[in-house]
């Protein structure tokens, strides 16, 4: 069996003649290969004829099937097996030429020895080599600037809107772009809190509260009902102090206002502290014990979820979800130039680049974890001015 590996992937742009309107192609390990045509799944037929194309053309195999009526496209097939850790090409030529059904195609032809190779990849690689293809894909198609896109998304809120009949009261950023730690392939994470008509809360059927709307290499977006928000708003669910101050802001309404006006009430510093430490002690256990190498991004997620905790143990606010604004606040300064390495090489490198184990940031975050744990064991509890206040403020929304 032949073991292959997926490699560099790179994209160019060139005009089409006869369409004479610009496109693009791919290059696999610096060697031109086919349009992808925006590829539907990881293990699509598209895919499989490019990259298995292009290691065809340089294997022994092409050596034995240089028979000038034999084509790739109609005489050789590569039926594809996703396993457990990888993806497997079994390569076979095609001579019944019937028009058969994948299962029917593979029991005769393999069944009569037509085999002329089997392929494995490495299914981690595999995924990531085509991700990074189909994303590639997607920016080169749109040609589009971050301006464009963030001009795009606004379009794409509108469009949601009229399809699902709501309003959206407000729209933002909430991932790694929001946070100021954003790789050159990081999607844009937009959430957003929409409305539904009277009519539609007073229906004996259960309304969705929760719209996901687009996930793909570029764009994450989706959103809460009004009510879902006011619910967890009363239980002080951090993910929604993070989106309220959150830098970058899509659409805003006055609808939101009012919700800013009550927010501070329910904030509570005993279930934010839980939440970010409850996220670096999950983050340490699954993915640094016992590991010699992380990626990067999960070290500065453990950091942000630490410098959070010294915020609210500090100023009993919700954090401020600017990583930057986190450094100059509360790291320690014996730490700063080992942070400003960390972020140099994230955002500059991909999402799941990965690096050693930081002896200093090691400590310096588990340290972090014993201290809020002591924090919240000698805390007093508050609580907040309940459902009413929110009961009264839906209602005023809502009509």
């Amino acid at each position: 069996m032949k073991r292959l590996n997926v490699l560099t992937v790179e994209v160019e742009t060139e005009v089409d003649e006869q369409e004479e309107k610009p496109g693009y192609v791919f290059k696999i390990d610096g060697e031109r290969v086919e349009d992808l045509c925006h590829a539907d799944s990881y293990y699509d037929a598209d895919f499989v004829d490019i990259v298995y194309g292009k290691f065809f053309e340089s294997s022994e195999l092409h050596d034995e099937c240089q028979d000038p009526t034999l084509a790739w496209d109609d005489q050789i097939k590569a039926y594809v097996t996703v396993n457990e850790d990888t993806v497997q090409w079994k390569v076979y030529k095609v001579v019944s030429g019937e028009m058969l059904d994948d299962e029917e195609m593979e029991r005769k032809e393999l069944k009569e020895g037509n085999v002329l190779g089997e392929f494995t990849f490495e299914r981690t690689q595999y995924e990531a080599t085509v991700r990074e293809i189909k994303k590639k894909a997607m920016l080169e198609d749109m040609k589009m600037t971050h301006e464009q896109i963030v001009k795009e998304i606004k379009k794409k809120l509108s469009e949601i809107e009229k399809r699902e009949n709501i309003k959206i009261i407000y729209a933002c950023e909430s991932g790694s772009r929001a946070w100021g730690f954003a790789s050159p392939d990081s999607d844009y994470d937009v959430r957003f809190v929409y409305v539904r008509p009277l009519e539609d809360y007073l229906k004996l059927e259960e309304i969705k509260d929760t719209l996901e709307c687009e996930l793909n290499e570029v764009y994450d977006i989706s959103g809460w009902d009004l009510k879902k928000l006011l619910s967890l708003l009363e239980r002080s669910n951090p993910s929604i102090f993070e989106w309220a101050n959150s830098p970058i802001v899509y659409k805003e309404r006055r609808e939101w206002k009012k919700i800013l006006a009550v927010m501070s009430d329910y904030f509570s510093v005993e279930k934010s502290l839980q939440h970010y430490n409850s996220f670096s002690k999950k983050h340490l256990k699954r993915y640094f014990d016992g590991k010699d190498e992380v990626t990067y991004k999960k070290y500065l997620y453990n950091l942000r979820h630490c410098l959070s905790c010294e915020w609210v143990m500090d100023r009993k606010t919700p954090p401020t979800i600017e990583f930057p604004v986190l450094v100059d606040s509360y790291l320690p300064a014996e730490l700063k130039e080992s942070v400003a390495k960390l972020l140099e090489m994230k955002v500059s490198m991909a999402e799941k680049q990965t690096g050693s184990r930081i002896q200093i940031i090691d400590e310096y975050i588990q340290t972090m974890v014993d201290k809020v744990d002591r924090y919240l064991e000698s805390m007093e509890i508050t609580r907040n001015p309940g459902l009413n206040k929110l009961d009264s403020l839906f209602l005023k929304l809502v009509r």
